[in-house]
């Protein structure tokens, strides 16, 4: 979970992990590895790490992954499993031992939906499509944390005695009785979080060089992933709709992430064939439920591309 490996190797492990083949001896072995680690720590701290483990595990893109993965790593599995089977030793001791199973709660939005959910405090959360959180079904300590992978928009309820912090890729949002919205998809090249009300520190994490951002009402962060650098911006009112459904907002984003986006709303394969178009920047807001069709029409008044189906999946190409 340090990220100190490459990524191919993290999607390796991730897989063979999950894969329910040996599944006994994986848990077995990573719970006796545990048990020989002298590593105190307070209930709330195993807690907070157990879930953060789990999100990283579960909130890989096995929908891309290569068919094959499972049986080269399988070959492999006894060389992959002693070094890095400390990144999953929470998830499998904790999950077996520790953690009573109703404690908390994941939920993932398939692709074409959205679900809203109300925590514990009252609090609002509303993800969109390709969404997973993982929440606690009771707020304990003097924290209240959840982890996201995705998007959600958020209307959080005010505790002065409790802050509540969103663990997402690599920001973490301590929040102060707020309304926000949050992409943070793992495939992304960006996370961008924009404050509607209230007011939020976005600290970043794995970097060389952390970072905390405190924003004002009616502005944008976003992380750049690749470089680490940190933009602000400000948005127009009514730009971030209640909800995330209706009002799809594209600020000084990817063409990469746009399609991305596209392809979790709308259950739909899009295919960028130029590698300097999908790194193209758009400025885009479509309001009151646009279609697929128009979204991609307007996407393509700059003139700089066109697009074409093949077997179903969409190809934007560049204007020769």
């Amino acid at each position: 979970m340090s990220h100190l490996y490459p990524q191919n190797v993290s999607e390796d492990f991730a897989e063979w992990l999950e894969h329910p083949a040996d599944k006994e001896a994986k848990r077995q072995a990573m719970q006796e590895y545990w048990e020989a680690i002298d590593a105190p720590m307070d209930r709330q701290k195993i807690d907070t790490a157990y879930c953060s483990t789990k999100e990283h595990i579960s909130r890989r893109n096995f929908g891309r992954r290569r068919l094959s993965i499972f049986a080269r790593v399988a070959r492999a599995a006894a060389i992959i499993a002693l070094p890095i089977a400390a990144a999953a030793l929470t998830y499998a001791a904790v999950s077996s031992v520790m953690v009573e199973p109703t404690q908390w709660q994941e939920v993932y939005v398939p692709y074409g939906e959205m679900r809203r959910i109300t925590l514990a405090d009252g609090s609002q959360i509303t993800l969109n499509a390709g969404s997973r959180l993982i929440y606690p079904a009771k707020f304990t300590g003097d924290e209240r944390r959840i982890f996201l992978s995705g998007e959600a928009y958020a209307d959080i309820a005010k505790d002065a005695e409790r802050k509540f912090v969103v663990a997402a890729d690599d920001v973490d949002i301590t929040v102060h009785g707020t309304s926000f919205n949050v992409r943070a998809y793992t495939g992304d090249s960006e996370v961008a979080v924009a404050l509607i009300s209230g007011s939020i520190d976005m600290q970043t994490k794995n970097l060389a060089d952390n970072r905390t951002l405190h924003m004002q009402p009616g502005f944008l962060a976003k992380l750049d992933k690749t470089t680490g650098e940190i933009s602000t911006m400000r948005f127009p009112d009514g730009t971030f709709h209640n909800g995330t459904g209706d009002n799809l907002t594209f600020i000084n984003a990817r063409l990469s992430d746009i399609t991305a986006q596209l392809e979790r709303i709308f259950n739909c394969k899009i295919v960028i064939d130029d590698a300097g178009l999908a790194d193209e920047r758009y400025w885009s807001v479509f309001a009151n439920g646009k279609s697929l069709e128009e979204i991609l029409s307007a996407l393509q008044t700059n003139g700089n591309m066109r697009r074409h189906t093949v077997d179903s999946t969409i190809h934007l190409t560049r204007k020769r």
